[in-house]
This record gives C-alpha cells, structure tokens and sequence, in this order.
C-alpha cells in the first residue's frame, strides 16, 4: 500500500511569501512588468558562519527569512504613454550584503557608510539625541537591509543596546543627515508593511517627519491613493497590519518533493 504525501510547491510558497501580491499588483492596468526573483535559501552554515562573524545572534523571523530565500527583490514598471518607467522596487538585502554600520570612524574611510561614532558625535555635538535614536555602545550592532533610491538614507536593523532581553531588534530609517526614524518594531512587521506599499517609491518617508516628496505624493496618488488616506502623524501605528495573514517562512518547502511512501 502507498499513498502521495502533497506538500507545498515552490510557486505556492513564493505566493504565500509575498502575500499574493503580484496578483494585485497585476490587476493595477499602469503596472507593467512584474519581476519577482526566486532565490534559494540559505544554508545554515552560511547563517551560523554570519552570525559568527559579526558575534550577533538573528532573530528567528529574520533567520527563518534567509533559511527560506536569500535576499528579496520584486520590481514593477509604471506605463507612461508609451513610456515604461521602472518605479516599483521592494528589496531585503541578500545575507552577504548584510553589512554593518563600522563603529569606528576609521571604518567609514574605507566605505561610504558613516560609522556609528560619526553619527552619535554628530547627535552629541548638535544637541539631537532623542528616544528613538539607538544607543551607540559596545553591544549595539546595526546592519544595513536596504539602500534606498536616489541616495536618500538607509533601512537598518538595529540591535539596540537599551533593547530589553530577548527584544525583537527594531527597523529604524538613517536618512542623509544621519538622523533615525523608527520605521518598524521588528522584521516581520517591516515587510509586511513593504508589501502593503507595494514598493512605491521613497515609501518610507510617509512613517517620518520628512514625509513624502512630490513625486512620491504624485506617484501614489496615481497608482495606490488609499495609502495617502493615513496620517503621516500617527506613522508605524496608523497602518493596520492585522489585515494582512502573518507569513511563516519555513525552509523546509525548498526540500521537500512529492514521494511515494510505503505503509
């Protein structure tokens, strides 16, 4: 006697990655070519090797993250005329790109990337140290998930060193002037809320004081209005994420085939 054990495809696990976005995505009539890339997962020994490396221990959404796919990127053009211009960008740095922040100046003349010391002497030497800014010492850690577009500031993971036992690290905003903006209060929060903006340009900026710029504000209101109709005052707390299923990123779905199995 055997029977077919039925398991998850592949394009099923992309699906329900990415919450089904591209279908909506698709539905949009000036969005045009919707790119997905379907990375293979990390080994573990690449995680561990990682972590060993830069003496930080993931969390376990972000760990289950590169144990399922290394790195996200889905991109979509805007139709203009007969003009295709690509617009869309939703990205998670690949785990070799998950680079951190020096935390000595000397580190930032070899990268473009301010240290940690730069950007707290610049808080203490002006004065603008405030709440949500990480506290820079010997057991905080911040890594860079994504740069964004046109240079205008970096999403970073932050092991805050005030961060509690066992706290999630948050997702904070560096914007060019080194200044920080709470974005998310972990990682699976923050991609959620990159798939509910559908990777509109500079989205970030609506969760911070800076706000958008006009062309974002146009760009939006053109594509997707309904994510004008928050207020930028109440930022992370006025997106309602319980609308949108959790997402449980589970490695597993990469290695397991339909067999026959014998009883």
């Amino acid at each position: 006697m055997s029977y077919i054990v039925d398991v998850v495809s592949e394009d099923s696990f992309f699906k329900n990655l990415t919450l089904g976005i591209t279908d909506h995505l698709s539905q949009i009539q000036c969005i045009k070519n919707i790119k997905f890339e379907k990375r293979p997962p990390c080994e573990r020994a690449v995680i561990a090797a990682w972590e060993q490396r830069y003496t930080c221990i993931l969390p376990d959404d972000v760990r289950q993250f590169y144990s399922s796919i290394d790195g996200f990127r889905l991109t979509w053009d805007f139709q203009y005329g007969d003009s295709l211009l690509p617009i869309g960008n939703m990205s998670i740095n690949p785990i070799c790109e998950l680079q951190q922040i020096g935390k000595y100046s000397e580190t930032s003349e070899e990268t473009d990337t301010p240290s940690i010391y730069d950007v707290e002497l610049m808080y203490r030497t002006n004065g603008l140290l405030a709440d949500n800014v990480p506290s820079f010492g010997s057991s905080c850690s911040i890594f860079v998930i994504e740069k964004l577009k046109y240079d205008m500031g970096d999403v970073c993971l932050v092991f805050n060193e005030q961060q509690e036992y066992g706290e999630d690290p948050k997702i904070c905003f560096m914007d060019t002037s080194y200044e920080w903006h709470l974005i998310a209060d972990n990682f699976t929060q923050y991609f959620r809320m990159m798939l509910a903006h559908l990777g509109m340009p500079l989205w970030q900026l609506k969760l911070t004081p800076l706000g958008l710029s006009l062309e974002a504000d146009s760009l939006i209101s053109l594509i997707a209005p309904h994510l004008l109709q928050t207020d930028a005052s109440c930022y992370v707390q006025a997106l309602d994420l319980n609308d949108f299923p959790s997402s449980n990123l589970d490695a597993s779905v990469f290695k397991m085939k339909k067999q026959p199995m014998k009883g």
